[in-house]
């Protein structure tokens, strides 16, 4: 995954020192770091960095969470959430669900008012957008599947207009869902003094939202079709035995298969974009060829049944998946932090590879990990991991051409406490957002000559050069020498740190002013330490 070492020429800079904040230790790796400014990889989006949040969350949408997330460079999250079934259960225009697998009703908490839609919308008002999964797992009366109408409608109450007179219709249960100015209406309106059912939509906002991805449905193949291990995705396309214990006779069973559910994505894509054409839809898809032995017939079947349809294809991604942990073991730290690139060197090929079997000519639907985590249930030593996981795989994926990936999850010990104080997960993003300040932001070619250094570049939007180096190394600081070629940058800039030093004194990311003597200088990054360098045009 690491760029090959770019073709570098001459760049102009002033003479000057390189003045660094942190001691240079006394054991070092010695370190070449080569980047290219004029061979832009990617562009930052407003979704290219998101995190994951739980309906039951009920301190989600607080504003100062939105607040806390913008100075990560975080503008994305993804709704409604919460592990397995929830986003196959809930349905976003009551702010309820059906039963769980048919039998087990959920507890009123999960469904908190300050994460129903009305909510929702003030806080992407204060955010920026989101990753929205509509419910393919159930319909409204819980009798049966989930509906493409009531997908529509929710498309509607996003992004159209009041004015809209676009036709969604009845589902398959006989309900009608109108026009897509009823919701878009019912999104304008204030809150009634005595509410009438709906104050949960009535969101006081009459612009749109315009939420471009929206996925059908959160990890479908674990609707039962392989057999009762994989059975923790609502799927009421079948029907449910009497006992959980009988799930197995699930298996196999044709409208739990990824054909159907294929076939079925088209109708949502269609019923979806009537509404909107400029969405993106997408499908989900298991973590091929990493994690899918129990199910590797199912992305090529759902691809030959919706490839032409979908604009995006949503996984799950828990690296820890791929070491073997207990989850009252402490976890290989330093196997983690090579999880992203070798994951990612096989999950990209032979993403490519079923795309141009399957999908028609021409059609390459991005790839977004809708769900990524670095860490699930296992303990870890050194928190610091999070921060060095964070700042690489996400300058990995946004120079793969990533649509979208949300850290698992928004209130965790990797990300934000419960008090939204942020852990090293989250500053991980933040020394990213340093670089590649806002969206429109292009990473360029970088190469390291040492596997336990990363590098990622920028050239952002106003002109200024951003370097990251990641240390893995926990016991060895790194001697940098960089060359930088294609550009021309000013000498003096500003040098971020965040590492051991930081996490013990609760400082968070400190920065420091630095100069450089020429396209070519050198930075000393201490051991298991991310270090940025910013440089204006």
């Amino acid at each position: 995954m690491r760029r090959p070492s770019p073709d570098l020429r001459p760049s102009s800079f002033l003479t000057g020192v390189l003045c660094l904040s942190a001691g240079i230790a006394a054991a070092q790796t010695a370190v070449n770091v080569h980047v290219s400014v004029d061979k832009p990889i990617n562009v930052m989006t407003v979704e290219t960095m998101g995190v994951y949040t739980d309906l039951y969350d009920a301190g989600a949408t607080k504003p100062l969470v939105a607040a806390t997330l913008r100075a990560a460079g975080i503008y994305t999250v993804q709704y409604p959430g919460g592990y397995g079934s929830y986003a196959d259960l809930y349905h976003w225009s009551t702010g309820s669900g059906t039963k769980y697998m048919n039998v087990s009703p959920a507890p009123d908490y999960f469904y908190p008012s300050e994460t129903n839609m009305a909510h929702m919308v003030a806080f992407l008002d204060k955010l920026g957008t989101a990753v929205m999964t509509v419910n393919y797992g159930s319909n409204l009366d819980g009798t049966g599947g989930g509906e493409p109408a009531e997908a529509a409608a929710w498309v509607a109450y996003a992004n159209a207009d009041p004015s809209s007179f676009v036709v969604i219709g009845k589902d398959s249960t006989g309900r009608d869902w109108k026009t897509a100015g009823y919701w878009a209406t019912l999104r304008s309106q204030a809150p009634l003094a005595t509410d009438d059912g709906l104050n949960s939509l009535r969101a006081n906002h009459p612009k749109p939202l315009g939420i471009k991805l929206w996925q059908v449905g959160s990890e479908v193949y674990n609707n039962g079709y392989y057999g009762g291990d994989h059975k923790s995705e609502e799927d009421l396309h079948a029907p449910y035995p009497e006992s959980e214990k009988e799930n197995e006779k699930r298996r196999k069973n044709p409208n739990l298969s990824p054909a159907f559910y294929g076939q079925r994505v088209v109708e949502y894509a269609k019923a979806m974009k009537a509404v909107d054409p400029t969405i993106w839809v997408g499908a989900t898809l298991n973590l091929s060829p990493i994690d899918s032995s129990w199910g590797p017939d199912w992305n090529e079947n759902v691809l030959k049944a919706a490839c032409g349809s979908i604009d995006f294809e949503a996984m799950v991604w828990r690296a820890d998946a791929r070491i073997s942990v207990d989850p009252y073991n402490v976890v290989d730290e330093d196997a983690m932090l090579r999880k992203p690139e070798e994951d990612l060197g096989k999950i990209l090929p032979d993403v490519l590879y079923h795309d141009k079997k399957f999908c028609p000519a021409g059609h390459a639907p991005r790839l977004a990990f809708t769900q990524m985590a670095p860490i699930h249930w296992a303990k870890v030593n050194r928190p610091m991991m999070y921060a060095l996981f964070a700042a690489d795989v996400y300058g990995l994926l946004a120079e793969s051409g990533i649509v979208n990936s949300d850290w698992v999850e928004l209130h965790d010990a990797s990300f934000l406490s419960g008090a939204n104080q942020p852990a090293p997960g989250f500053y991980g993003m933040q020394m990213l957002h340093v670089a590649a300040f806002r969206p429109g932001d292009e990473f360029v070619a970088s190469s390291s000559s040492v596997a336990t250094l990363a590098v990622h570049a920028t050239h952002r939007s106003d002109g200024a050069f951003g370097l990251v180096l990641v240390n893995k190394d926990s016991v060895n600081a790194a001697n940098v020498k960089v060359t930088i070629g294609g550009g021309t940058f000013a000498l003096q800039g500003t040098r971020f740190d965040y590492g051991p030093d930081q996490l013990k004194a609760g400082t968070g990311v400190v920065k420091s002013p630095v100069k450089v003597d020429g396209p070519v200088f050198t930075v000393n990054v201490p051991a298991y330490s991310i270090v940025d360098i910013v440089l204006p045009k």
